[in-house]
């Protein structure tokens, strides 16, 4: 990050650049002006002081152009009171510009003490997270639709970790309505009818494709009906528990499913053990390599088996389909290199 007293690359080309060209930047289309701060987020600051018309277009890029990479939805029930925890993911390049955006809201003044920032560094890019956490004493719904307008209408990714069952019936989908978001992640301890149906609802109104489902235990009446749509709104899937209570026997086939799923939207399933699926048997795990292999698209999938000690790899109808002691993998040659590896 640089010192107040160090030069930008704006600074350095302003000091040599006439009125004339000043005037043929600012002439430029308002959609052309937005490309070349895109290009070059980092000189924001300094374009807004350079002319009124481009303090405008700054401005106005600010408050409506879509640059956040994740929100990170959690709580945290150490605290005490209670918090539910918000934190916003931009690229570092792009900081400026939400941070203008949030200093034009209206609660930027009472919050701003309270977002705390971190600069974070990643590959391929760093980012800056932006965080705040919510108390039961703050008007909560006020706060979330402020976040809401400063976020602006798409972002790459959602995460909502071990969120309370009664903040994923109101403050989630308060903060969410009207957002686009393609990947979502969802790990909660229990999935009541009713939250399993807003997840439904939020995927298919947000434009999910891919959704990480990671459940402890699941109040769903009808799971394979759930299964099913989910599989008719997302093209990736992944399916699993990271301690789950055992539960009654699963009353579904498990193959039948499977292959149902795949005759819908869904092209790539990862399922370890969960509260819907067990590890595949040896006679399950040697049908859907004979069947998968077959079906009228290319897929990748990945399934817990049960334990196996013969290891078994080899291709089929350009598929490679291969069965370890852990798992069984059927992905087609175009996709062998996607897997699902940051799945669960």
């Amino acid at each position: 990050m640089l010192s107040s007293n160090q030069m930008t690359p704006l600074d350095e080309s302003l000091i040599t650049l006439s009125m004339q060209d000043l005037s043929k930047l600012e002439s430029l289309p308002r959609e052309l002006v937005w490309m070349i701060i895109e290009y070059i987020p980092e000189t924001v600051l300094d374009l807004r002081l350079a002319s009124r018309s481009l303090k405008l277009s700054v401005d106005e890029l600010a408050q409506t152009g879509q640059f956040m990479q994740e929100l990170i939805i959690r709580r945290r029930d150490w605290l005490n009171p209670p918090e539910l925890v918000i934190e916003v993911e931009t690229l570092e390049c792009y900081s400026k510009l939400f941070e203008l955006r949030l200093k034009f809201g209206e609660l930027f003044s009472e919050l701003s003490k309270r977002i705390s920032r971190e600069e974070v560094d990643s590959e391929p890019s760093d980012y800056m997270k932006y965080t705040l956490p919510l108390t039961k004493n703050d008007d909560i719904p006020i706060i979330l639709d402020y976040l809401r307008e400063c976020m602006g209408r798409r972002i790459k990714t959602v995460r909502l970790l071990h969120v309370k069952d009664r903040n994923m019936k109101k403050a989630v989908p308060r903060l969410l309505e009207g957002i686009q978001f393609a990947n979502y992640v969802v790990k909660l301890k229990s999935l009541s009818e009713e939250v399993g149906k807003l997840l439904l609802q939020r995927i298919m109104t947000a434009g999910v494709e891919s959704l990480e489902l990671s459940l402890d235990s699941s109040g769903i009446t009808d799971p394979v009906q759930f299964l099913l749509d989910l599989s008719s709104h997302v093209s990736c899937l992944g399916i699993g528990s990271r301690s789950f209570r055992k539960t009654a026997p699963l009353q579904f086939d498990q193959v039948v499913i499977i292959l149902e799923m795949f005759s819908r939207k869904l092209d790539r399933l990862k399922l370890r053990e969960s509260v819907f699926f067990k590890p595949l048997n040896s006679e399950s795990a040697n049908t859907l390599r004979q069947r998968l292999p077959y079906l009228d698209k290319n897929i990748c999938f990945w399934a817990a088996c049960e334990p196996n000690k013969n290891n078994i790899r080899y291709r089929e109808n350009d598929y490679i389909v291969q069965v370890d002691e852990r798992w069984l993998r059927v992905i087609h040659k175009s996709r062998q290199f996607e897997g699902l590896d940051g799945y669960l």
